[in-house]
């Protein structure tokens, strides 16, 4: 009766009306006041936005305006101010509640899937143990999945077959390195069907887990090259499915933070799953120039000044290396001895004409960010060296003056640069006209194709001084067999 009252003195201030509303639908047990709703909401829609705008009353404002959008049959707008509320929310006090409005879910499209993320990110964000027990009861009865967890998203539409076929080279690389985990829709058309085609030719070293509504639409062909399909309730694909597949990672123990997502192009569904994953704190790499709700996701400043959003050029390399960068492959002690000698060298010989660099300064008085960023390069030795058949003994077991070819040298440099790309992109760093190290800003965060040669050349010498690092610290190289 308060917040009916509050709302009859200003029917512009949304926090009373959506609560009336609430309560109506609540008291009443059917959707009739939503026919009241619409004609007063757009003020109402317009002074939330405002708050917005200007930070005012963050998170609720966002989640009221997801809310007018769910009930005036707007659900994937919906998905997307929630998921915005989500990531603002400090605690689960700034994250709503759809419980009030569950035994109408069926009248209000898209309730369910609102209503699931909330729990969702209330479960996995904050560790809430009342959500976290509801997404293990909506858990798919299966075995539990099992990190590492890379998620790949997008376009899948038959119309657009011809366009998304020209990534399945950068699918296909992506997944060479991974070793894992791979969840995707579960189709053969698009994106999907190349994530089935090369986990199917992985070896065992990737499980592929496909997510599809129980009523697929015609133009759809289930991809049984999978290693397990998990269905939903859903009539023809909606975000219940992505939905479903965060469910299971949440109610298997895995935190989002460890996820990793991959996205090329995609439309309304595919847009909804990158938020959510953004939202819920996974690690989320989307391909540029690759399309539609791709697009628009890192044209939104909203979402590409969050943090979590990673721009990534459409370089098979550097996706490779995003989805999957290496742990230490070294012992502690040269691991660090070998960061250590590459970067005295760089210090003297690569960066002599960037004397003000952060980067150039001496080991010890280095930032962490760039010492991690040293040890990870030395981790992706090892990794580089199985790609051209040789791996690391113990000196006096290896070949003596080893040296690579020009072309495992051209082959190792690309990888390399790819490397170079991700732990940059990762950083906070983007692409720029000019070299910025305090903005972050490189011409070079591009495929190898479009890098001078000048530049590709300091990848080549680190590939070629790779044997004379390890034996600074009494290990070699050897060819396998």
């Amino acid at each position: 009766d308060l917040y009916r009252h509050a709302f009859e003195v200003d029917p512009t201030d949304y926090y009373p009306l959506l609560n009336y509303v609430d309560g109506e639908i609540e008291r009443t047990g059917t959707v009739e006041v939503l026919d009241i709703l619409a004609p007063m909401a757009s003020q109402a829609m317009a002074r939330c936005r405002a708050h917005v705008d200007v930070g005012i009353n963050i998170p609720w404002s966002l989640s009221s305006l997801a809310k007018f959008h769910l009930l005036l049959g707007d659900p994937f707008a919906a998905l997307e101010w929630y998921a915005l509320a989500a990531g603002a929310a400090t605690s689960t006090f700034g994250l709503p509640s759809l419980a009030r409005t569950r035994p109408v879910a069926a009248d209000i499209t898209g309730h369910a899937w609102c209503d699931r993320f909330l729990l969702l990110a209330k479960a996995a964000r904050f560790g809430d143990e009342a959500a976290l027990a509801e997404i293990r009861s909506l858990a798919t009865d299966a075995p539990a999945l099992e990190g590492p967890v890379l998620v790949v998203a997008g376009g899948t539409d038959p119309r657009l077959a011809e366009q998304i076929e020209g990534y399945r080279p950068l699918v296909a690389e992506a997944l060479a390195g991974f070793e894992g985990t791979v969840i995707s829709g579960g189709t053969r058309q698009g994106v999907c069907g190349m994530v089935g085609e090369a986990a199917a030719g992985s070896g065992g070293r990737v499980r592929s887990v496909g997510y599809l509504p129980a009523a697929l639409p015609d133009d759809a062909e289930r991809d049984d090259r999978y290693d397990e399909i998990r269905t939903t309730d859903g009539d023809g694909f909606t975000p219940a499915d992505p939905l479903q597949n965060w469910i299971d990672i949440v109610a298997s123990g895995i935190d989002p933070a460890e996820v990793v997502v991959l996205g090329v192009g995609g439309g309304r569904i595919a847009a909804a799953e990158y938020r959510m994953a953004l939202a819920l704190g996974a690690s989320t790499g989307v391909v540029e120039g690759s399309g539609r709700e791709a697009s628009r996701l890192l044209a939104d400043p909203r979402w590409s000044e969050a943090g979590g959003l990673v721009p990534l050029p459409a370089d098979p390399h550097t996706v490779r290396a995003f989805v999957a960068a290496p742990g230490p492959t070294l012992e502690q002690e040269a691991r660090e001895a070998v960061a250590r000698e590459m970067h005295r060298t760089y210090r003297e010989e690569i960066a002599a004409a960037q004397a003000e660099d952060p980067a150039r300064r001496p080991w010890e008085s280095l930032a962490d960010d760039l010492k991690q960023s040293n040890l990870s390069q030395v981790d992706d030795i090892v990794t580089k060296l199985r790609e051209v058949g040789c791996r690391v003994v113990a000196a006096g077991e290896g070949e003596a003056g080893f040296a690579f070819t020009d072309d495992e040298v051209e082959r190792l440099a690309e990888m390399e640069h790819g490397r170079w790309n991700a732990d940059r992109l990762r950083s906070g760093w983007r692409w720029g006209p000019t070299r910025d190290a305090e903005a972050k800003r490189s011409p070079y965060l591009a495929p190898w194709g479009r890098v001078p040669d000048d530049i590709r050349e300091y990848d080549r010498v680190f590939v070629r001084r790779i044997p004379a690092l390890l034996a600074s610290v009494g290990l070699e190289v050897v060819r396998e067999g």
